[in-house]
């Protein structure tokens, strides 16, 4: 899951919920970008109980996150390294972790009570964890999940790989679980080994999604399942969970998929899903976007569900002329380039209400929610939202490296 507790970007900010000032401002500085290669995108954050805040990410060139400069490993340009990052509180820089790899990146992070660190990392051909080198083959494409303890050593890694040479797979995203185990979600295109479980999708080269949960402790699969059967592409892109450890999805699908006993059907348009399933993986009920003739697909970006309520928040973008979602129909006014929404069912799959903004650049991309609270993260590509005031929080990203300029904008 990507929810963040703060206003985080390249650079990220701490917004109060009574206004929009800024409590403080930090830059992570790219400082050598030779052959347009230096870059530094976050992709997300968490806190700790202590207010502590943990970025996760992608670097390469020579970065500056606040301890000094650093440079991402490989011997040419454009290599991609992962990271993450701690700082106070009050914005302080305290440690960097970086994981050497190539083209690779951290995709998504968790912490538990104790202080332990999980991720996610897609890679290609290598990575390294904590100093240890845990994947290397010119063949391995994949993704891992790896534990560290509160002083950044390594309890265990779990790789997932490639079974054939053009096989594509990815994980998506992380959530701990009402057992503190983690739910794993991922996509794949043709075959993958989990754990020992092997997956085929249904006609190779289409594109297939799994939901997977992982003990914790020992960093075994509990359990692994194709959650769609489905021509030609669906993904997940982000899941959570509620108390009684069912499991919330979103993503996009096009073709014809069968997520379990449920068909979705659009042959000419991405629309947007989101699926609940029971804390074993079967399938509960599925909801989808009807959508017209359009510039840009819909999608689902990010869901959290709301502990006190147990209703489900998500949140996406849409480039339907008619977006029709829950027997609303919201009306696409930027025909340039789309629009966002943000949606709240209960936990039967009946809509509450759903919100939208106009205006949105294409690119600008919600990634994360949290019920009540502001949040936001990824530069051009950010959504903050207080479903109690009913309010996005756009982030404007002038050029790809600075991310300045926070914009409210009210729900219609």
């Amino acid at each position: 899951m990507k929810n963040l507790t703060i206003l985080f970007l390249i650079s990220f900010f701490s917004l109060q919920l009574s206004g929009q000032g800024f409590e403080w401002a930090k830059a992570i500085e790219v400082i050598d970008n030779s052959l347009a290669a230096g870059v530094s995108t976050p992709t997300d954050v968490e806190a700790d109980a202590s207010g502590n805040i943990y970025m996760a990410g992608m670097f390469s060139g020579v970065v500056d996150f606040g301890g000094g400069e650093v440079t991402s490993s490989g011997d040419f340009i454009p290599t991609l390294d992962g990271y993450i990052c701690k700082f106070s509180p009050s914005g302080e820089f305290i440690w960097l972790e970086v994981l050497p790899s190539f083209l690779g990146g951290v995709d998504d992070i968790e912490l538990d009570e104790e202080g332990n660190i999980y991720l996610l990392a897609n890679f290609n051909e290598e990575i390294t964890v904590a100093g240890q080198q845990v994947v290397a083959g010119v063949n391995d494409h994949g993704f891992i999940i790896a534990k560290l303890n509160a002083d950044r050593e390594l309890q265990w890694v779990s790789s997932v790989l490639q079974i054939n040479t053009f096989d594509v797979v990815r994980g998506s995203s992380i959530e701990l679980n009402s057992n503190e185990d983690l739910v794993v979600a991922g996509n794949f295109d043709a075959e993958v080994n989990i754990g020992g479980t092997i997956l085929e999708a249904v006609n190779p080269g289409d594109g297939n999604h799994f939901l997977a949960v992982l003990g914790q402790a020992d960093g075994d699969w509990n359990w692994v399942k194709r959650t769609s059967n489905l021509v030609p592409i669906s993904a997940i892109l982000d899941v959570a969970t509620d108390a009684e450890g069912n499991i919330y999805a979103t993503g996009a699908t096009i073709g014809v998929s069968d997520f379990g006993g449920i068909t979705v059907t659009s042959i000419d348009k991405q629309v947007f899903f989101l699926a609940k399933y029971d804390e074993l993986g079967d399938l509960q009920w599925v909801n989808h976007s009807l959508g017209s003739t359009s510039t840009f697909d819909d999608e689902g970006t990010a869901v959290e569900t709301d502990p006190a309520s147990g209703d489900v928040y998500v949140t996406g973008t849409y480039g339907s002329t008619e977006f029709h979602i829950g027997g609303v129909i919201l009306q696409e006014e930027d025909l340039c380039c789309g629009e966002l929404f943000l949606a709240r069912f209960d936990g039967s799959g009946a809509l509450v209400w759903v919100k939208q903004s106009h205006g949105v650049a294409a690119m600008t991309i919600p990634r994360s929610i949290w019920p009540g609270v502001q949040t936001a993260e990824r530069c051009s590509r950010a959504i903050t939202v207080a479903p109690t005031e009913e309010t996005l929080f756009l982030e404007k990203a002038p050029t790809r490296s600075r991310c300045r300029q926070v914009l409210p904008i009210a729900c219609s």
